[in-house]
C-alpha cells in the first residue's frame, strides 16, 4: 500500500523527529526490530508494534478478531495500551509520588503504526494498520 507525497512527507517527517537518534545504529548493526531495546525506542512504536504483533497472533485464531483490536486501538489506545506500560526504567524511589505519565502523541503513534504494519504477516491486516495509521497522523 503506498501513501500519496505529501504523505508521505509527512511521515517522514514525523518519524525523523522521533527517530533520528536510532538511525545512526542502523547503520552498524541492521534494523532492530521495534519491540527489541536499542536505547528506549518511543512508546508509541513499542505500543504499535505490540498490538499489530498482538492484532496478527489474534487474526490468525478467528477472523476478525484482530482487526477488531486495531479499530479498538485507533479510538482508544491508552484503553489497549496503558500510559505507563510496559515500564522502561524503573520508578524513581522517594516520598514523592510519581508523575503520570504524558498521553500519548496521535500522530507519532499513527506513524509508528504505519511502521509497524510493515512487520505483519497478514496482508490484509498491514494495509488495515497502515490505513488506521494513515488516518491517526493526520
Amino acid at each position: 500500500m503506498n501513501m500519496s507525497l505529501p504523505d508521505s512527507e509527512q511521515f517522514s517527517k514525523i518519524m525523523h523527529r522521533w527517530f533520528a537518534n536510532e538511525v545512526d545504529g542502523w547503520w552498524w548493526n541492521g534494523p532492530p526490530l521495534p519491540n527489541v531495546r536499542v536505547g528506549a525506542p518511543p512508546r508509541e512504536l513499542r505500543a504499535a508494534y505490540g498490538v499489530v504483533s498482538l492484532a496478527d497472533s489474534l487474526e490468525a485464531a478467528q477472523e476478525g478478531l484482530g482487526q477488531s483490536l486495531l479499530r479498538k486501538f485507533a479510538d482508544e489506545p491508552e484503553g489497549i495500551c496503558p500510559l505507563g506500560w510496559p515500564p522502561v526504567f524503573p520508578p524513581p524511589k522517594g516520598p514523592f509520588p510519581p508523575e503520570e505519565p504524558e498521553p500519548y502523541d496521535r500522530a507519532v503513534l499513527g506513524a509508528a503504526l504505519v511502521f509497524s504494519a510493515g512487520f505483519s504477516g497478514n496482508k490484509e491486516l498491514a494495509g488495515m494498520a497502515t490505513d488506521i495509521g494513515t488516518e491517526m497522523i493526520g
